[in-house]
């Protein structure tokens, strides 16, 4: 029976959060001071943009959301409880 992979330690975790967090700061601070979250945040930006914004980050997410579904369900194959349970959440 294959064992599940190990989990990564606090470390790489700490490293991994500490590269992300450099690594998008810029692209942050850029959006951050666009009029578009200007307009997000005074209330004036409309229903309609706000949906095509959320629209065009469908694929970032669902990337995403993939992308952890996939570790998560290698992490616990051989629990097949946790396997069910993870493999029902992610139905389409």
């Amino acid at each position: 029976m294959a064992t599940a992979p190990s989990e990564p330690s606090a470390d790489t975790l700490s490293l991994i959060s500490m590269q992300l967090r450099q690594g998008t700061a810029r692209a942050h601070e850029d959006a951050e001071s666009s009029h578009f979250v200007a307009w997000l945040m005074d209330g004036t930006l409309s229903a309609a943009a706000y949906a095509d914004h959320t629209a065009q980050l469908w694929c970032v997410y669902s990337a995403q959301q993939e992308s952890m579904m996939s570790e998560a369900v290698a992490a616990f194959s051989h629990n097949q409880a946790v396997f069910e349970s993870l493999s029902e959440l992610h139905k389409p």
